[in-house]
């Protein structure tokens, strides 16, 4: 009798470890998410706008509208050939290269950016698509950066940026 109590001890025991651990509320979803720090608060969403073209001269031009409570979102523009679009760092610099990051406030009921990578005096940011799939439909990468409104005023900061396996086709 001892024997079985010890043994049933024993998986009762084991069946609480695996389940503990088993268990990693910590794990971010591994598509159609993103998860950034906007001014050093934890931001994140599940709800994209996504609008892929080419234009004349044969370069796609990505816009990626996340969208999160109250109607707030972070934009992010990428644009260049297909075939150099992954694996590369686009640092924002100017208007000319198309890539850009941009910010809509909550509460806001127009659809459009209320704060733009251009707004800024000093224009600071960058994206890296880690992958680019056109077969799959999908595409993730990083950013991070500076947007302001109007005037170089209200600055806000993106950083430790990420969106994972965002669907081309939404």
């Amino acid at each position: 009798m001892n024997q079985l109590k010890n043994n049933f001890t024993t998986i009762l025991a084991c069946s609480f470890f695996l389940l503990l651990f088993s268990c990693d509320s910590d794990e971010y979803p591994t598509e159609n998410y993103m998860h950034l720090y906007i001014n050093g608060y934890e931001w994140e969403a599940f709800q994209f706008q996504v609008t892929s073209t080419q234009n004349s001269n044969g370069e796609v031009e990505i816009a990626i509208i996340a969208t999160a409570e109250l109607n707030e979102a972070v934009i992010i523009g990428i644009q260049g050939f297909p075939d150099e679009i992954q694996s590369r760092t686009q640092e924002i610099t100017s208007l000319a290269n198309g890539d850009f990051l941009g910010y809509r406030e909550e509460g806001n009921a127009t659809g459009i950016e209320t704060h733009s990578s251009f707004g800024c005096t000093t224009i600071d940011g960058s994206i890296f698509i880690d992958e680019y799939n056109t077969d799959e439909g999908y595409i993730s990468g990083t950013f991070g950066g500076t947007v302001c409104s109007t005037g170089a005023q209200d600055v806000v900061t993106f950083s430790s940026g990420e969106f994972l396996r965002i669907s081309l086709d939404q």
